[in-house]
């Protein structure tokens, strides 16, 4: 079985929508409330979950970004 791009591409997307939906739970549940799965967000959690989604939008870790520029 050949992977195409689009199976690729479709895939991709399948990981993007995961994590929005993700963040999007997340910032309406609101850091210091649970889940449906009884987890407690965290703006941790948040934080993460954005600088994670937006690596697999540009292929650009903001972390990496942070330490050239000198920023924690």
């Amino acid at each position: 079985m050949t992977i195409t791009k689009r199976d690729k591409y479709i895939t991709h997307r399948m990981i993007l929508d995961y994590y929005r939906d993700f963040l999007n739970r997340y910032e309406s549940v609101g850091v210091g409330n649970r889940t449906e799965y009884n987890t407690v967000v965290t703006q941790r959690m948040i934080d993460l979950t954005r600088e994670r989604l937006h690596e697999l939008q540009t292929g650009r870790s903001i972390r990496k970004l942070k330490l050239r520029s000198g920023l924690k």
